[in-house]
């Protein structure tokens, strides 16, 4: 992994270290950079080795320079790979990028260090394909995806946009959904409730931009406009976090906005909301729509890759086109007519039915095997 921010696949990667058979599996979790919110959330029985360390931006910015560099200069590229192969260890039997960009380009440097390579990919590279950045070319990209024996995806959607993307690519390719507990997250959610004073529109998620909350901020401008009362809370902190706060200046509805940063564990603050939000413009499978579903909140989503597998057409929440009016005309909706949020709650409660771990786990071990 790139490393252990509080992404989606991230929490996902957690959960997953968590069920592990530890008396069967000895595992090792290697990061690009040492660092991120979930770290001391890694189990105890995984071993973390890192290639670099994540101390200050200049530092940063040098390996993103010789990252790029490596593209191109075959000099570099020999140094990095080498350093990255002794911090790497090994030999092991199995090796999993468990995302794009980054991961699959340090697999690239170990197919010699495994037999078997297994790769997921968490969203729709054709609609957004930001991991080009790690690669000379679309074909060198391929061409690690190649090498793999099977590769996996968390959606349909992102399957099939993957083959059109890499046509090229011939290997075995799975959907898995991601592993979604929700009988723990219940648990959690009842640790304790912060409380709320005001009708709860609640957002989670990494603050970057290909979560578009400047949508949800133009959405809030429109809800205030009408003169209602409702505050939008956001849990997660991130890259975004202060051209969101100026646009929530600028758009003057700082005082129904909530920038709540990093929580853990979020769920508390979520089933204590009357309505989750998404307003992303690239998913694979959207992990906080899963988790909203087992917390039995009426959710509004834009109509990206994985919500439509998760929420069916409209049935299971409110899918909508990728539209400022379009959003805030749903939650209007849902607003106004609470037998409407009772409906959306009891089927998020049966939509959550489908989320199981037991079955995650076991096709993983048969991967592995």
């Amino acid at each position: 992994m790139p490393g252990m921010s509080g992404g989606g696949a991230e929490k996902l990667l957690i959960d997953t270290l968590r069920r592990f058979d530890h008396d069967r599996y000895d595992v090792t979790l290697l990061l690009e950079y040492y660092g991120g919110e979930l770290l001391h959330d890694v189990p105890g029985q995984v071993q973390v080795r890192y290639c670099f360390r994540r101390n200050g931006t200049a530092r940063q910015r040098l390996h993103r320079l010789l990252m790029r560099l490596h593209l191109w200069w075959p000099y570099v590229m020999r140094c990095r790979s080498r350093w990255i192969r002794r911090r790497a260890g090994g030999p092991y039997d199995a090796i999993v990028s468990f995302m794009e960009g980054a991961p699959v380009q340090l697999h690239a440097m170990l197919f010699d260090r495994a037999a078997k390579h297994l790769s997921w990919v968490h969203i729709d590279l054709l609609r957004k394909h930001w991991s080009k950045q790690y690669f000379a070319s679309d074909a060198d990209e391929a061409c690690a995806y190649s090498h793999m024996d099977r590769v996996v995806f968390v959606s349909g959607t992102a399957e099939q946009t993957f083959r059109q993307l890499f046509p090229q690519v011939d290997v075995p390719m799975s959907v898995l959904n991601n592993l979604v507990d929700c009988v723990e997250i219940n648990r959690l959610a009842a640790s304790g409730r912060p409380g709320k004073t005001r009708f709860t529109i609640c957002m989670a998620g990494r603050l970057n931009p290909q979560k578009r909350y400047d949508r949800a901020l133009e959405v809030a401008a429109l809800l205030k406009q009408d003169g209602r009362d409702f505050v939008l809370r956001i849990l997660g902190d991130g890259s975004e976090e202060q051209r969101l706060r100026a646009l929530a200046q600028q758009l003057g509805v700082t005082d129904c906005i909530e920038f709540m940063g990093f929580v853990r564990p979020p769920y508390p603050y979520m089933a204590d909301a009357d309505i989750f939000l998404n307003t992303s413009e690239a998913e694979g499978y959207p992990l906080t729509l899963c988790e909203a579903l087992c917390l039995g909140l009426p959710v509004v989503a834009t109509d990206i890759s994985g919500a439509r597998d998760i929420l069916g057409d409209s049935e299971f929440g409110i899918v909508v086109p990728e539209d400022v009016p379009a959003i805030a005309d749903a939650l209007r909706q849902l607003m106004d007519h609470a037998e409407m949020r009772t409906h959306y709650a009891a089927q998020a409660r049966r939509r959550s039915e489908m989320f199981a771990v037991k079955p995650f786990m076991e096709t993983l071990y048969s991967w592995l095997s």
